[in-house]
């Protein structure tokens, strides 16, 4: 659920960025495919990003708690 709510903001935010790189390096049919390809990975990266981050904060929680009681 987060990364369905965080991949289109964060694609919005770096596709300047990254038209701007590839624009500067490669041919228009390239800065294309590479803006295809940049709106593609947007949602694994905030998908494993959200994933690491909410497996770390439910690791930290655990260890919390099992220190509270102990």
């Amino acid at each position: 659920m987060v990364s369905i709510v965080v991949s289109p903001p964060f694609h919005e935010f770096t596709a300047p960025y990254v038209w701007q790189l590839s624009s500067k390096s490669y041919g228009p049919e390239m800065v294309n495919f590479i803006m295809a390809m940049w709106m593609i990975l947007t949602w694994p990266l905030t998908f494993f990003a959200a994933r690491a981050a909410i497996s770390a904060a439910l690791t930290v929680a655990g260890v919390y708690i099992a220190y509270r009681l102990i």
